[in-house]
């Protein structure tokens, strides 16, 4: 489990493999990455998956509930088996934004 608020964390690739994450802070990776968590939870936080043109983020998850910011620099891939619950911004800023969802998709503005 990772639980990030307030802090921002800062690293060249970002890798992560947990079974919940909950970021109401700031994460950022210069290099993309890939996160794969049963549950992950973006409550006004900034998830900031690469800040280099053409590297990519990819998000696996059971459940997914955003509102806050996931970014990429380059595509941004999210696949959700359950329910991706979004009221804040989803962003690919010069490439591909890739959305599967088996489960439900709610997209609130």
């Amino acid at each position: 489990m990772i639980n990030n608020s307030g802090a921002t964390l800062v690293g060249d690739t970002l890798s992560a493999n947990v079974t919940t994450l909950n970021n109401s802070g700031g994460i950022k990776a210069v290099h993309g990455g890939n996160i794969v968590a049963a549950t992950l939870n973006n409550s006004g936080g900034t998830l900031l998956g690469s800040t280099t043109a053409g590297a990519d983020l990819g998000i696996q998850s059971n459940a997914l509930s955003n509102s806050g910011t996931i970014q990429s620099a380059g595509d941004l891939a999210i696949a959700t088996r359950g329910t991706l619950t979004n009221s804040g911004t989803l962003l690919a800023a010069a490439d591909a934004l890739i959305v599967r969802s088996l489960g439900a998709l709610r997209n609130v503005m």
